[in-house]
């Protein structure tokens, strides 16, 4: 497919996964123009120079994309709508939830969610990241206009290998850089787990080491490690035999999809996306009932085979699906001409 020259500017952070991944996909279709909001309202010459790029980024583009609507999104996206420039907001999780008991999401605080209710207000287009989220958003902003675009996995290099011997590993793969991560990621749902269930090892992937408990404390089952490239991951999905993520929070669930890949069974919360995103292969804890996990009577319990797990995981959210989506809506997209 010929590239555009239409000028598509992406507001986010070029550190995550979720943004490099839409980076990846507009500069292989579009002329890119990123601009990386790391820093603002921190810094005060940056947020600065960055108000003025933004604006001078609005004139230049044809279409403009943020991922989360943050302080950062409010400035460009007023601007758009002045020049009727489209800009469509990425509904990803942070700006849409509200949990003062965790401390965390965009609505705890009167003027961050001042910033992001005017963003969402005045963005052309919002994209949720899955129907959990766009749920999350409708709570937050009722009759609000939204549609469901799922983030995707790039498998094209991966050769699931079904001869490696699974072991009685269960893994977890979460950054978890501070305590309300760790309170939010569920640590302490992973901890009870892990003391039920003393004939499995359990290994959580990607904890600032200044978070984990002292091993006095820590059940001898258990490994905690700090965050590692997915080249050294997939050495771990091929060996474990669950992947569980007890987040009380998740508005998408890619670790756990690259996990299922390769055959691990899914131990998801019920409470989150993880459900939707594990599909019909999911087994759902409720919140109530993570005391009482039992992995023997759950791997007794399982019907399907790995190799049904891995063709779910391979086709369900495949990165080719997400692009072949959203060129067609972004070559088209204008206010005169909606797409």
């Amino acid at each position: 497919m010929k590239k555009s020259n239409r000028k598509i500017v992406l507001i986010g952070d070029p550190g995550s996964s979720f943004v490099k991944d839409d980076l990846k996909l507009i500069d292989a279709n579009f002329r890119l123009i990123p601009l990386n909001p790391v820093g603002f309202g921190k810094k005060i010459f940056f947020s600065i120079v960055y108000i003025f790029k933004s604006i001078w980024m609005v004139f230049h583009a044809d279409v403009l994309i943020s991922w989360f609507a943050d302080y950062y999104s409010v400035v460009p996206c007023l601007v758009a709508k002045i020049l009727r420039k489209p800009f469509i907001t990425i509904a990803g999780g942070f700006d849409v939830i509200y949990a003062p008991e965790y401390k965390y999401g965009a609505w705890i605080n009167w003027h961050r969610k001042l910033a992001v209710k005017l963003t969402f207000y005045w963005s052309y287009k919002i994209w949720c990241v899955s129907k959990f989220t766009q749920a999350q958003l409708t709570a937050r902003i009722p009759g609000i206009k939204s549609e469901v675009q799922y983030l995707g996995i790039d498998t094209s290099e991966w050769i699931p290998d079904q001869t490696v011997e699974k072991k009685k590993q269960v893994l977890t793969v979460a950054l978890t850089p501070n305590m309300v991560t760790y309170s939010r990621k569920g640590v302490d749902r992973w901890l009870k787990v892990a003391r039920q269930n003393q004939h499995y090892e359990f290994i959580w992937i990607g904890i600032n080491v200044d978070l984990i408990p002292s091993a006095a404390s820590l059940p001898p089952n258990v490994r905690m490690l700090q965050f590692m490239p997915q080249s050294e991951l997939i050495g771990f999905y091929k060996t474990s035999g669950f992947f569980l993520q007890p987040s009380r929070m998740e508005t998408f669930g890619k670790a756990l999809l690259e996990a299922m890949v390769y055959g691990c069974f899914p131990i998801v919360s019920e409470e989150t996306s993880l459900p939707e995103i594990a599909g019909p292969f999911g087994i759902v804890i409720a919140p109530e009932h993570w005391d009482s996990v039992n992995l023997v009577s759950i791997e007794a319990g399982i019907s399907y085979q790995r190799n049904e797990l891995t063709t779910y995981a391979l086709n369900a959210f495949p990165s080719v699906d997400r692009e072949n989506r959203l060129v067609p809506i972004l070559n088209s997209i204008s206010y005169k001409n909606p797409g």
